[in-house]
């Protein structure tokens, strides 16, 4: 049995980067009005605007209702930002891991 390792970008944006310049500030609107239109606290959406918070499913959905995107997409630049980090700050128990199945050719 042989598995494709997956691209990990070294240093992605978290999404809540990509929300405030890509679409709250293209759109004109600020974070509590954007928090007001679909029904959360401003708190959560500054926390997730500065990297503070991730992007939960279920705020992926309101997400992807409000802006014309996908939930998955939101999901999949939280799990970007997230696995990179983590091979970040592994440090020496990542090393230590060996493989028990050849790499793909």
């Amino acid at each position: 049995m042989t598995m494709a390792r997956d691209f990990i970008p070294k240093n992605p944006a978290h999404p809540g980067e990509i929300l405030a310049e890509e679409f709250l500030r293209e759109l004109g609107y600020t974070q509590a009005g954007f928090a007001r239109h679909i029904g959360v606290k401003a708190a959560v959406i500054n926390e997730i605007c500065r990297g503070k918070r991730g992007v939960s499913p279920s705020m992926a959905l309101l997400f992807s209702m409000a802006l014309g995107t996908s939930a998955q997409w939101w999901m999949s630049m939280q799990s970007l930002y997230e696995l990179a980090h983590a091979q970040t700050r592994g440090g020496p128990q990542m090393r230590r891991v060996k493989p028990i199945v050849k790499k793909a050719s």
